[in-house]
């Protein structure tokens, strides 16, 4: 079983790995490591969220007031915000130091693990979790995250400019998954694979099939299927709408990691 240090750390490299694919889903995209420090940018200007952000890749951000003032001019030569991952058990300097300068905190997500399967019930007869394998399917999943996560304040057009090249998000390290009720497209997630262990990303569902169950009953899918595929745990970062969900599935917090945004200047 993972100790607790070395699953911090996992968990850490999964979300960074997985904001540097993210930036790769839309061109022109821009990856930068340095000092332990990852600044990716990708093809949409919007800065909340993994599209143009920051995090630490160490043990530890070494100068908070040195990253934030790079990451001013990075950005700023480009004409875009960005958003700054804090890791709580590592970061709190970071989290400080965006707090002084005026950064807005967005969110403070639990960081969440399930170290083992969860039980998964039947289906009701209308519902079917299928796994996309070819870009003609993708929509599904595009439909659903365009309309789920509007209703978090993320506009359905940047969801879909940021997944409409479903060739480069339908990779090997990549699960899609989708729940359809009466064949319509109703709840999604996607997993991504790195470091031995899976995270779970863009768990939504379509506001019109709220209230059934479905996300409950994809995130069972996914997780079970990251532990099919060989992860030692699977994480996530909780929004408060999946939280609850999470919680009641066995999904157990071990940090926080809030967001901090800086408008565009």
């Amino acid at each position: 079983m993972l100790v607790d240090g070395t699953l911090l750390q996992l968990m850490d490299l999964n979300l960074a790995e997985a904001n540097r694919e993210q930036a790769r889903f839309l061109p022109p995209s821009r990856i930068v490591e340095q000092s332990d420090v990852l600044y990716t940018v990708s093809g949409t200007r919007c800065p909340g969220g993994p599209f143009n952000s920051v995090i630490g890749v160490g043990a530890g951000c070494p100068d908070p007031e040195a990253t934030l003032a790079h990451a001013r001019a990075f950005y700023g030569e480009l004409g875009r915000g960005f958003t700054v991952y804090v890791r709580a058990h590592v970061d709190r300097p970071l989290g400080a130091a965006c707090e002084h300068d005026g950064l807005s905190q967005m969110s403070d997500a639990p960081g969440m693990v399930l170290r083992a399967r969860v039980p998964a019930p039947p289906l009701p007869p209308s519902v079917e979790i299928r796994e996309l394998r070819s870009v003609s399917e993708t929509s599904a999943f595009v439909d659903v995250a365009a309309s789920a996560y509007s209703s978090i304040g993320l506009p359905a057009e940047i969801t879909r400019k940021v997944y409409s090249m479903p060739e480069r998000w339908l990779l090997p390290h990549l699960r899609v998954v989708v729940a359809f009720d009466h064949e319509e497209p109703a709840a999604a997630a996607m997993l991504h694979f790195s470091h031995g262990i899976a995270g779970v990303y863009w768990v939504g569902t379509a506001p019109s099939a709220r209230g059934k169950g479905l996300a409950t009953a994809v995130m069972r899918h996914v997780s079970n299927l990251a532990f099919e595929h060989g992860a030692a745990a699977v994480v996530l970062q909780a929004t408060p709408y999946g939280e609850p969900v999470y919680r009641k599935l066995g999904y157990q917090e071990v940090t926080r990691y809030p967001w901090y945004m800086a408008a565009r200047q």
